[in-house]
């Protein structure tokens, strides 16, 4: 296409313009849109490589949304256990407060999709300790939107233990979603329900066939 073409060009003509970042991000971001998935690939790991480790912080800034990019490239195309790493390199390489008011919404996002996509892998362990960790720098915040993926959050640890049959600690979690104040008619709070409802059926079921 035109836009790639015109990308690729300034990027070859310009290898020391302080737009070189920016340009590839967007170079990458085009084979995506057109679904060219390994073009994209070798675009941010290449991107990654030179500017990963820059002893300058300015030009490392963009490494975080460069992570985040290749989390979204590798769900796109299945590679979960590959998102999650991603997403969490996007966390680890951002140099600010996690925190804070002004934290960017991608990297408050990182911390929720690399959990889930360690959920969608089924890689319980560190699904569960991303999850773990994502509640607890988030749960007390005021923003509506982040207080959704919490819960949703809390919804994803009881299906992980429900899915181990650790019954206990999903009645548990269940429980606490469906008597919590907030949240009437949300998907999660009906979905907690239903699963409280399903577990204690089965465990009254098992109760019974031992008598």
């Amino acid at each position: 296409t035109e836009a790639r073409n015109i990308t690729a060009g300034f990027l070859q003509k310009y290898p020391a313009s302080p737009y070189d970042a920016e340009a590839r991000q967007l170079l990458a971001k085009i084979y995506r849109r057109e679904k060219s998935y390994p073009n994209a690939l070798l675009v941010y790991n290449q991107t990654l490589q030179k500017y990963d480790q820059n002893k300058d912080p300015l030009s490392a800034e963009i490494v975080p949304e460069l992570y985040y990019d290749l989390g979204e490239l590798h769900e796109e195309t299945g590679n979960f256990v590959d998102a999650g790493e991603a997403f969490q390199e996007a966390v680890s390489s951002y140099n600010h407060p996690l925190d804070h008011p002004d934290t960017p919404e991608y990297i408050i996002n990182s911390h929720f999709l690399a959990a889930d996509m360690y959920n969608k892998a089924q890689n319980d362990t560190i699904a569960l300790l991303s999850y773990q960790q994502a509640i607890s720098l988030y749960a007390d915040s005021e923003n509506k939107e982040i207080n959704e993926r919490v819960f949703w959050a809390r919804y994803q640890i009881g299906s992980i233990y429900a899915r181990q049959e650790n019954n206990e600690q999903a009645l548990k979690i269940f429980k606490e979603l469906v008597d919590h104040k907030d949240g009437q008619g949300q998907l999660w709070k009906k979905l907690a329900r239903e699963n409280y409802r399903s577990i204690s059926r089965k465990l009254a079921y098992d109760e019974y066939l031992k008598e």
